[in-house]
């Protein structure tokens, strides 16, 4: 019998009258009943109970339905005759008991007890643990609250109950799979971004198995291909053979292609001044870049293959730039340096030698080029399997293949003004996601960092489909002009108030560029009234974006809104759980504020 039975028992008499010569009779047994019941303390076991009397460090508790228990305390800690407080079983040789005073961040609190109890649970350092920790999440502690958590613990190893606890406050469902991106989330190693950059240099590396021969590389190769390109949109009519037989690869001369470039352009007001293609003048780096381009053919005469490469540059970016308009789909001969062109060049006519006298063409997009490689080795029998595994697990194809996935797993600030374009981001990511992992466990050729990553962006979905259950976040993975970017929106406004359009919308958005560092930016807007203030970790991109901010108050006021922008040299980023997810709690009467517990009462028909 544990010391809960018997103060249940002592309850019961209370509560079914029973008369003053019954417990006068049962107090006059407490010392002999309180020494077996010591007995029956095991190591672990907690209890409430008074110092009674006290000599050193033996004391002698009083129970709250009338028996004494003698102990020895451990530890060096002041008490007070008449105090009352919980004491934990250190050990207990069933002679003589040692006992601890129990504290849980300092609070000792009767009602765990009684919760206890009334779930009908044994009162151990664990089950005290439990509840101490859901009354701090403002958590219901009744019956099936606390069996259903204990469940859980049991089914998820290793996770603290300090993240389930967590966890089930903010409405978040209770598996290791959430938990574990819960705890990512927490300590800020949540970025999609970073996670799909793992599969993309990790899927490649399928190729390098030596056991496959050349049937089991050309289809291997075509099923990764049907999978990451699948829902792309088809390329614009032009050219696509691998190899063309004119040096020039249907490019006008370098001198025509240039004067095409300037053509319709607007030109300086002043002299000296260079433009960009929405006509503002160019400054800075901007300008002795843009000169530098321009005046190629004056500057290196004599190089047409520069003037040539740079004609092609300016036709295919001549208003992406300055407009915004990021193009994904790049030709090869900007994914790839020069020796890694000739690499790649060289590779493939060892593959396809009837094509030694004619030029790669490097006017192909990546999907272009692995789409015409895909179908010369379906017309190609008799294929070298060395020289099949070489490219396939060469740098250049690798380049490729990456460069497809960005185009698939990103999007450009341009396609953010379609309104579901995240949203169909998500469920391709998603699809191709398990699609990489069928192919893995089927193959058997996954390694154990592939199926990881792989595991990880899928559950990293879970997690943000799951929170967007009650919360408004995502992560957007955004293709810029020379880099990939990580980015959070946090929206703070409920969500009847967003669909319904009304009220104030009040969000963050953090950025992590590679030339601005840290970007935090909060952004406030009722109706048409837009308040914007920009949180930038050091004092280049402070200037930077002050120098800038009349283009962008221009560019807003444009569209009809009404704005106020400021700047602070310093990092605001918000913290997953104490900025977002706790400041979005509802504030109802009633709800138990989170915290440290100090005081709670408990009422046991609860």
């Amino acid at each position: 019998m544990q010391i809960t039975d018997y103060l249940v028992q002592y309850a019961n008499s209370i509560a079914n009258g029973t008369s003053a010569a019954a417990q006068t009779s049962q107090a006059a047994s407490t010392q002999t009943v309180g020494m077996d019941l010591a007995g029956q303390l095991q190591e672990g076991s907690i209890f409430e109970g008074s110092i009674n009397a006290l000599d050193g460090s033996k004391v002698i508790l009083g129970l709250s339905n009338g028996q004494t228990i003698p102990a020895r305390l451990e530890g060096n800690l002041s008490l007070l005759l008449g105090e009352s407080l919980f004491f934990q079983v250190k050990s207990n040789d069933g002679n003589t008991i040692s006992i601890r005073p129990y504290m849980n961040e300092g609070t000792m609190n009767p009602a765990i007890q009684k919760a206890l109890e009334a779930a009908g649970m044994e009162m151990t350092e664990e089950t005290v643990d439990l509840v101490n920790r859901m009354m701090q999440e403002g958590l219901s502690i009744d019956k099936n609250s606390l069996h259903m958590m204990r469940q859980v613990l049991f089914q998820t190893p290793g996770v603290p109950l300090s993240t389930l606890a967590e966890m089930s406050r903010y409405g978040i469902p209770l598996n290791s799979q959430m938990a574990t991106q819960f705890q990512n989330y927490q300590m800020d190693q949540h970025e999609m971004l970073s996670q799909m950059n793992k599969v993309m240099n990790e899927l490649p590396q399928v190729f390098d198995s030596a056991e496959l021969d050349a049937g089991q590389l050309k289809q291997l190769n075509a099923q990764i291909l049907s999978i990451i390109e699948e829902g792309m949109p088809q390329p614009e009519d032009g050219e696509t053979q691998l190899f063309t037989d004119s040096a020039r690869q249907g490019q006008a001369e370098p001198e025509a292609a240039l004067s095409e470039s300037k053509a319709g352009m607007p030109q300086p007001e002043k002299e000296g001044e260079t433009l960009g293609s929405n006509g503002r003048p160019l400054m800075g780096a901007e300008t002795a870049d843009a000169r530098k381009t321009l005046d190629v053919k004056q500057n290196v005469p004599e190089n047409k293959e520069l003037a040539r490469q740079a004609a092609d540059t300016l036709i295919q970016t001549k208003t992406a730039s300055d407009s915004g308009l990021i193009l994904k789909e790049r030709p090869v001969a900007q994914i790839l340096d020069r020796p890694q062109m000739q690499h790649l060049e060289q590779q493939l006519k060892q593959l396809f030698p009837e094509n030694e006298n004619l030029k790669l063409n490097e006017n192909l997009s990546a999907r272009q080029l692995l789409d015409q490689v895909l179908a010369q080795l379906e017309r190609h029998s008799g294929i070298d399997r060395d020289t099949l595994g070489k490219l396939f697990s060469g740098k250049e194809y690798h380049a490729l293949l990456k460069d497809v996935m960005e185009q698939q797993w990103t999007v450009t600030p341009e396609e953010l003004k379609s309104e579901h374009k995240v949203e169909e981001l998500y469920e391709r990511l998603n699809k191709q996601m398990g699609q990489l992992e069928h192919l893995a466990k089927q193959t058997g050729l996954a390694s154990n960092q592939l199926s990881e990553s792989v595991s990880q962006v899928r559950n990293n979905i879970d997690f943000m489909n799951q929170l967007n259950q009650a919360y408004t976040y995502v992560q957007i993975p955004l293709k810029l002009a020379n880099q990939n970017a990580h980015s959070d929106l946090y929206v703070y406004t409920n969500k009847r108030n967003l669909r319904e359009k009304e009220g104030e919308l009040s969000a963050f958005l953090h950025l992590d560029l590679d030339n601005l560092g840290s970007t935090d930016i909060s952004i406030k807007m009722l109706n048409k009234q837009v308040t914007t203030k920009f949180y930038l970790s050091d004092d280049a991109a402070y200037d930077l974006i002050e120098e800038h901010l009349p283009q962008l108050e221009e560019r807003l006021e444009k569209l009809g809104y009404h704005c106020s922008i400021s700047l602070e040299n310093r990092e605001q980023k918000v913290d997953f759980v104490e900025d977002f997810l706790k400041s979005q709690q509802p504030k109802t009467a009633g709800t138990a504020p989170r915290g440290k517990v100090r005081r709670y009462s408990f009422d046991v028909r609860a």
